[in-house]
């Protein structure tokens, strides 16, 4: 388990901004990541459409995979459960067979750095527009205090952002 700290918001202009990072920050990886979105019957996880509190997701990017679960359980943060899986296959008959339904694939291609303590992403997401993503990445002591820290480093890498966006890519296709 472990708590993750982040803010996504719509990017205007990325070039901007990559070119700002590509000076301050060190490239750690392009890769094209495929997202499907899961709910189990027991529990719809979507059913409160204003208020998201949990996703189950599973992950493939360049042959590899990965499920994870996150509990909102304030917007400020959440708790995350990751692993990887060695056969997607098998996972997607799992989930089949326990009723979980998949609620949307979500495709995009993301490019990340990092800069001091903050894992920066640029999401290319299929049929949206491009998005910033900004994880903290060091030793949490204040959540509210992170976030002002995370929103922060937007003027410092030269970033015209939109509103942050709080519940996920699946909501917004």
């Amino acid at each position: 388990m472990a708590l993750e700290i982040e803010i996504k918001l719509p990017l205007a202009d990325s070039e901007i901004v990559e070119n700002s990072l590509n000076n301050s920050a060190k490239f750690i990886y392009e890769e094209h990541q495929v997202d499907y979105y899961f709910t189990p019957a027991h529990r719809n996880f979507i059913e409160d459409k204003s208020s998201i509190k949990e996703w189950f997701r599973l992950r493939t990017v360049d042959g590899n995979s990965s499920v994870n679960y996150k509990d909102y359980s304030a917007f400020t943060h959440c708790t995350e459960y990751e692993t990887k899986i060695s056969s997607v296959d098998d996972m997607l008959n799992i989930l089949k067979s326990l009723n979980f339904k998949n609620i949307i694939t979500v495709d995009k291609v993301r490019k990340s750095w990092l800069l001091n303590d903050i894992e920066i992403s640029f999401d290319d997401v299929k049929e949206l527009v491009s998005f910033i993503e900004l994880e903290y990445k060091g030793d949490i002591d204040n959540v509210d205090e992170i976030r002002k820290y995370l929103f922060s480093m937007l003027d410092g890498i030269n970033a015209s952002v939109g509103e942050e966006d709080k519940k996920g890519y699946p909501w917004l296709l």
